[in-house]
């Protein structure tokens, strides 16, 4: 059965953009999208995602919002937060309230599908974590990726340095 992945964001143009690109990523999970927070927790209760991309900042609920009633209902689906509007208070606030991670707007799609990833392989087993607080799963999460970047380094036969150098050197 594929993992599930709701992304809620009040402008529909942008969960079209987003669920378009997760699909056509190889990425095998169903995607499908929320207007609002309260739809969202409506689509919670009936489909269960495994994980949740949610904007920031939305008309009546916003995303802080959409993590603490998450985490009222004790539900451990990690939460990818997306802001145009990413000031340190908001992200600590985010942090604070569970979220798996932060991404900044405008998106970057690499580190937004590897995030995502890292999340349906195993974000609710690090929420679940008796280390779970803002810094621990930062660390978990900053880990998951190093061990990515490791591995694909090592897949193509170069040391990490100068992957991530041939990397750069590619995307400029």
């Amino acid at each position: 059965m594929a993992k599930k992945v709701l992304i809620v964001d009040d402008e529909p143009g942008i969960i079209e953009v987003v669920q378009d690109y997760i699909e056509h990523s190889g990425i095998d999970c169903a995607v499908t999208g929320a207007s609002s927070v309260d739809e969202a927790l409506a689509s919670v209760s009936k489909e269960k995602p495994d994980v949740i991309i949610s904007d920031i900042a939305m008309p009546v609920k916003n995303g802080l919002d959409l993590l603490r009633e998450l985490a009222q209902r004790g539900l451990k689906i990690p939460v990818i937060i997306v802001s145009g509007y990413g000031d340190k208070d908001m992200i600590s606030k985010a942090w604070k309230l569970g979220a798996f991670d932060f991404l900044d707007k405008p998106i970057n799609s690499k580190r937004l599908l590897e995030n995502l990833k890292i999340a349906l392989d195993g974000g609710s087993e690090i929420l679940a974590s008796p280390v779970n607080n803002p810094e621990s799963v930062k660390i978990m999460l900053d880990a998951a990726l190093n061990d990515k970047v490791k591995a694909a380094a090592s897949a193509s036969g170069k040391k990490v340095d100068q992957w991530i150098i041939d990397l750069i050197k590619k995307s400029v």
